[in-house]
């Protein structure tokens, strides 16, 4: 017997309210939690950088909490509930009426850190994802600067990104005359060392030795090498003349 006209109406309205209420719950789990992370973060070699991951609820927390998670790579850095300190990075995790929230401090921050960390929040209600880009940028330890009657040397170590040593004499380029060379150190940064031949460019002017990083547009240190032989001289000249004095005396 086929059903009457009402019962399949009232059939089908049943499953109708089923579909949309399925589409509700959806849409309410996700509703549940607003992940916000620490936006792209850019740093210095060797600061200290701390990434934030927040999950908020619109009502008093009463999620169950699964995985709540700071990754880089495959790596778990840093679990909710578990905090935890040493000499690399500190994690640390809160909790609030409204808020779950996690803290990876990354300690001495090097190129080898760079990349993109990801937040993770799984429950029995739904998952969550979130993720922070850190960069390592400007990094410069050190430099030095040094001559001779023969050679001018330049030189930048912890250099990060890649960068470039352009020689000038006053207001001439004579970056092609002189000879570079970079390594990598275990962080990931680059010690560049710049030699200057000084028998082809004279002995009067001094040199300027500028690191140039083509990733950022511009220069970030200058170092001024005499030209060297001239002081040679002058110091040969005085202790001639010293010891010219000592005779006659």
């Amino acid at each position: 017997m086929r059903p009457s006209g009402a019962a399949g109406t009232h059939r089908g309205f049943f499953w109708i309210c089923v579909f949309w209420f399925s589409i509700a719950s959806c849409f309410s789990a996700n509703d549940l939690v607003n992940l916000q992370t620490t936006e792209g973060t850019y740093a210095k070699c060797g600061d200290n950088v701390i990434l934030t991951c927040n999950a908020s609820s619109p009502q008093p927390w009463n999620l169950n909490i699964k995985k709540f998670v700071w990754q880089f790579g495959n790596t778990t850095m840093c679990q909710f509930g578990a905090d935890q300190d040493d000499d690399q990075f500190r994690c640390e995790s809160t909790n609030t009426t409204f808020n779950r929230t996690i803290f990876l401090t990354l300690y001495n921050v090097m190129p080898t850190n760079e990349g993109n960390y990801l937040c993770k929040l799984y429950s029995t209600s739904g998952s969550w994802n979130g993720g922070s880009q850190l960069r390592a940028e400007e990094c410069l330890e050190s430099t030095e600067a040094s001559s001779n009657e023969n050679y001018a040397e330049c030189s930048f170590d912890g250099v990060y990104p890649s960068g470039e040593v352009h020689w000038f004499q006053g207001d001439t380029n004579v970056t092609e005359e002189a000879y570079t060379h970079k390594e990598k150190d275990e962080s990931e940064r680059f010690n560049i060392r710049s030699v200057m031949n000084l028998k082809n460019n004279g002995l009067g002017e001094p040199y300027n030795c500028s690191l140039w990083i083509p990733s950022l547009g511009r220069y970030i240190a200058t170092e001024e090498v005499s030209s060297g032989g001239c002081s040679v001289r002058l110091q040969w000249i005085w202790l001639v003349v010293s010891l010219m004095m000592s005779f006659i005396v």
